[in-house]
């Protein structure tokens, strides 16, 4: 009986599922006492292979982290060295308005009325300079982070194309048949694929907002910034599949968790650095310093410990070939489920946010050219982006 035959042989509705009982009655007639089955890999050919997905997934979320902190810091050392603060006109009109105390220099301090009514007016330009300033801010902040997210995104989306056609394919390229038959019921390979929806749909995301940045402008993508919120709840339920990750031995287990960990810490941290625009790197404010990026350290070092991790996995190495873990005997399955229906909403509401963002740009027009040549083309001379 080839292996193929052997798989699907295996009755999938035997047992009742009523109870802790029939459970253990349905694990046992489908396959071991633990749930387990035979998968269609010869002795020791399965753990190789498996260590290259994960080794290979870590490199892969190693250079998002370097796409992400390459980029940031070169616009963050630009805006250092070349001035991303605004026109000049714009900074002499804050230090001429702008006294040490926040009060305006030109109205002294509680002269007569027409004084007065010049720190009024005054107080007013430095006002106007400011929002000014946050404007054109803005529009420099823009490309860098535009590169930001189609980096970091076109390399989420070829880890979940990876991923997804390792399992479908190159895990038993010699019998794609079985390997097909083995996938269908082993949970451990459903995570997988799960998981490679997840980091597809979170590429998808990122690589969206980044053309509607570079369609409109960051001003006019605050209405999407949800996008990032989404981006973070398909990262996190990544995250959630390592920890419910079956394992061979406890060492796997723990290190499982702490990739799993990782994962939504760092989701996390990044997702609240991208609803800021990553303001505390990118950002300057007056006076002229750069804020600690906290967050942004802190997802960097999440990421890093789990693409740390993966790139030492080692596999157990079995005396026997390879089993799978059946889908109906763990209670794992549920966070499949979610992770395939989550990842499957958000790229239909992805799709649906395209047409609908294309459709607004395309009625408003695009912005005016003395707004792209003043504010947008200065601040990329400062960013070195041109």
């Amino acid at each position: 009986m080839s292996s193929a035959q052997e798989l699907s042989s295996i009755d999938t509705t035997k047992g009742d599922a009523s109870g802790l009982r029939g459970i253990a009655e349905m694990c046992d007639e489908r396959g071991g006492q633990d749930g387990s089955f035979p998968g269609p890999w010869r002795d020791g050919e399965y753990a190789p292979r498996s260590d290259f997905i994960h080794n290979t997934l870590g490199w892969m979320i190693l250079a998002i982290i370097l796409a992400w902190s390459c980029i940031i810091m070169r616009g963050t050392v630009c805006a250092r060295c070349c001035g991303l603060r605004g026109s000049r006109g714009g900074r002499r009109r804050r230090q001429r308005h702008s006294g040490p105390g926040g009060s305006s220099s030109g109205g002294g301090g509680g002269g007569g009325g027409g004084r007065g009514g010049a720190a009024v007016e005054g107080g007013g330009g430095a006002d106007d300079g400011a929002s000014g300033s946050d404007t054109e801010s803005l529009a420099g902040v823009g490309p860098v982070l535009c590169s930001a997210y189609c980096s970091a995104g076109v390399l989420s989306i070829a880890a979940g194309v990876f991923l997804f056609s390792w399992v479908l394919y190159f895990l038993k390229p010699d019998d794609v048949p079985a390997l097909h038959a083995f996938v269908r019921q082993d949970l451990v390979s459903m995570q997988h694929i799960a998981l490679s929806i997840l980091l597809f749909a979170a590429g998808s995301g990122e690589v969206t907002f980044a053309w509607m940045v570079a369609r409109a402008g960051l001003e006019k993508c605050r209405n999407y910034r949800w996008m990032h919120q989404v981006w973070f709840a398909n990262m996190a339920l990544g995250g959630c599949l390592f920890l419910a990750h079956p394992q061979k031995t406890i060492e796997l287990a723990i290190q499982h968790s702490v990739i799993g960990t990782a994962l939504v810490f760092g989701a996390h941290f990044l997702a609240c650095e991208k609803l800021r625009n990553f303001e505390g790197c990118l950002q300057w404010k007056f006076p002229s310093r750069l804020e600690v990026p906290g967050d942004l350290a802190m997802a960097t070092v999440a990421f890093a410990i789990a693409a740390g991790t993966l790139i030492g996995f080692c596999d157990f190495r079995e005396d026997t070939g390879h089993r799978g873990v059946l889908l109906a005997c763990q209670g794992a399955t549920a966070v499949v489920i979610v992770a395939l229906a989550v990842g499957s909403a958000t790229l239909v509401v992805l799709v649906a946010a395209f047409f609908f963002f294309a459709a607004a740009s395309s009625s408003t027009g695009p912005p005016p050219r003395g707004e792209k040549g003043s504010a947008g083309s200065s601040s990329r001379r400062g960013l070195g982006l041109v």
